[in-house]
């Protein structure tokens, strides 16, 4: 959760993003860590789109410190209230929205490796180093 934002735009301040892979990125101090528990079935697509919700997001930015930046602090995310459905609900949410968000992170995946391999190639395709005019489709 982006825990600092610019004063004139506050744009980011408080959203949240989904991290497919551990041990793959490096935030800082202004960026909150959540985890979804399973307390009540509870689980990240529950989560993220509780947090990037407009209902959410406005409470919350009405609690941040202002100055030169606009802060939020552990306590004041910690202090959020919202209803939360029952284990039965949230299963039943968890069991159609798991599926779609692990599709969703899988393709932003393939999708990298993708780009990845048209920027490894596509410069040898057009220097001449890669000749693939023999090949018949």
């Amino acid at each position: 959760m982006a825990m600092t934002d610019m004063k004139d735009n506050v744009a980011i301040l408080g959203n949240t993003a989904i991290m497919p892979l551990d041990n793959e990125y490096i935030v800082n101090q202004r960026v909150g860590h959540l985890r979804a528990n399973g307390y009540k079935g509870v689980t990240y697509p529950f989560i993220y789109l509780l947090t990037n919700s407009t209902d959410f997001l406005v409470d919350l930015r009405s609690r941040a410190n202002s100055g030169v930046q606009v802060n939020l602090s552990s306590s004041e995310i910690k202090t959020s209230q919202t209803v939360l459905p029952s284990e039965k609900v949230n299963t039943a949410f968890s069991e159609i929205t798991l599926p779609m968000f692990e599709t969703i992170i899988s393709n932003q995946l393939e999708n990298q490796r993708l780009v990845q391999l048209r920027d490894t190639l596509l410069p040898k395709l057009m220097s001449g180093e890669l000749d693939v005019s023999d090949i018949d489709l």
